[in-house]
């Protein structure tokens, strides 16, 4: 079976987390291994542009709203679990 990896894409002031691309890279090599793809989630409000900067993902999972601009881990496990 070939499971996508997920990637939870951190953010601050409108760029993202250096860790965020350590993580692709891991993400991506592992999914390279077991046939998977890599799969990203970007949660937050005005973040369309930083999608742009996550190449090496399968798959952009973006969720861009007014809730999400200030960050609460309420509003993020929400989010993650639908």
């Amino acid at each position: 079976m070939h499971a996508n990896i997920l990637v939870i894409a951190e953010h601050l002031k409108g760029r993202l987390s250096g860790i965020v691309f350590e993580m692709l890279g891991k993400a991506h090599a592992l999914a390279t291994e077991t046939g998977g793809g890599v799969d990203v989630l970007l949660m937050g409000h005005g973040v369309h542009a930083l999608a742009e900067e996550l190449g090496l993902a399968s798959r952009v999972l973006l969720c861009d709203h007014p809730a999400l601009a200030a960050y609460t881990p309420q509003a993020c496990l929400h989010v993650a679990e639908q």
